[in-house]
């Protein structure tokens, strides 16, 4: 509930209430006015890290999420095949890049 409205407005909230780290976030953005940093960029943390609840729950129940199928890739391989491919390219370089950085093995001299 806003702050700066009186009254609830007529839709509002989702089925399931948020839980865990991306409620306290939601939570601590609420206690702010709507025109500041402090409300909205919680906000979108918020959302960010409840993806990933949802996705930590699932395994937790024994479900493995088709990620790939959630996001889009098939119709966004479809209609913008260019653009899928960098994407594709630059998380594999970024992912090659980690690897070699976190399994290079120290020189001693």
């Amino acid at each position: 509930m806003s702050n700066e409205h009186p009254a609830i407005s007529r839709v509002f909230g989702i089925s399931i209430p948020p839980s865990g780290l991306s409620r306290l976030i939601r939570r601590y953005a609420f206690k702010h006015s709507e025109d500041s940093y402090h409300h909205w960029i919680p906000l979108i943390l918020a959302v960010r890290i409840n993806v990933v609840e949802g996705v930590l729950e699932d395994l937790g129940r024994g479900h493995l999420p088709n990620i790939a199928a959630e996001r889009g890739c098939k119709v966004e391989w479809k209609h913008n095949p260019k653009g899928m491919a960098i994407k594709v390219a630059t998380i594999a370089a970024i992912g090659k890049v980690l690897f070699l950085s976190l399994n290079r093995k120290k020189i001693k001299f």
